[in-house]
């Protein structure tokens, strides 16, 4: 199966808590999955995210090394370009981390850093993992004030940068500086411009299903 990258409009949105619960649905389904977080930075000590990701797939039969899911680890809590300080991105590890998930699995899900355009180093986006790696691209999107602009701009721009027309999904929840609910507020504009669309809390098996054929 095609790879799958799931990215975002920002950062803590809801990444790992998506990518989980679609490892979760997936392995229902038969499809051994394998995650993979390239790199992840505020590792203090440990990579958080990978871990999780990790243990997902574990209690669901597959048992990957952390630093098979996760190769690179940054401890500034930054975008990678940043937290790298200068180093340089260790690429030959990332292929070799995917190519060892690609050889244990039928389906990679791979996590980017931070949001879609969160900088790897001087050249490179985090999306443009999901264009070296030839994968589909799931944006999640958070339920926060600007979440329409935000989720916008990062559809049209991945269709400029890499030319992939993403699938996307929110991660409604009550929020406290929005001011109000999801429901009201934003729901009935996207539902207008798009007819219909997930949600991660409602529509996990469909995506599941959706990755599946």
């Amino acid at each position: 199966m095609k790879p799958l990258f799931i990215t975002a409009t920002g950062t803590g949105v809801g990444k790992t808590y998506a990518a989980c619960r679609l490892l979760d649905a997936l392995f229902a389904r038969g499809v051994k999955v394998a995650p993979f977080k390239p790199i992840e930075t505020g590792v203090d000590p440990l990579p958080l995210d990978a871990v999780l990701l990790r243990e997902t797939a574990r209690k669901n039969g597959l048992n990957l090394s952390l630093e098979t899911v996760c190769p690179i680890r940054f401890a500034l809590p930054a975008a990678p370009a940043v937290a790298r300080n200068g180093a340089a991105i260790d690429w030959i590890a990332i292929d070799r981390g995917f190519e060892a998930c690609q050889q244990t699995a039928d389906l990679v899900l791979i996590e980017g850093a931070g949001g879609a355009f969160a900088p790897i180093d001087d050249e490179f986006f985090s999306i443009d993992l999901a264009a070296r790696y030839n994968a589909r691209v799931l944006v999640i999107a958070g339920d926060q004030l600007g979440t329409i602009h935000n989720l916008l701009t990062t559809i049209e721009a991945i269709g400029h940068r890499v030319n992939i027309v993403p699938l996307w999904a929110i991660n409604a929840h009550k929020n406290v500086q929005h001011g109000a609910d999801f429901e009201r507020v934003t729901e009935p504009y996207l539902t207008k411009k798009f007819g219909t669309f997930w949600r991660i809390d409602q529509d996990i098996e469909v995506i599941a299903n959706t990755l599946c054929r």
